[in-house]
């Protein structure tokens, strides 16, 4: 029960920090970078996102 407690407080504040990262992007970015810039946020977080899973691994 704790871990799933932990796993939606983990999912509601990955949910608001999204869509204030989105919003503060549509806002401060002219629309024709917009998509570019997004595109590589999201490829960036991919990238790191898996290594980190591996030095995580490692560390265990």
């Amino acid at each position: 029960m704790l871990v799933a407690g932990a796993a939606l407080v983990a999912g509601v504040g990955s949910a608001v920090c999204a869509v204030l990262y989105a919003t503060t992007n549509q806002r401060h970015l002219p629309p024709e970078v917009l998509a570019r810039v997004t595109s590589i946020t999201t490829l960036g977080a991919f990238a790191l996102g898996s290594r980190e899973e591996d030095l995580t691994a490692a560390r265990t």
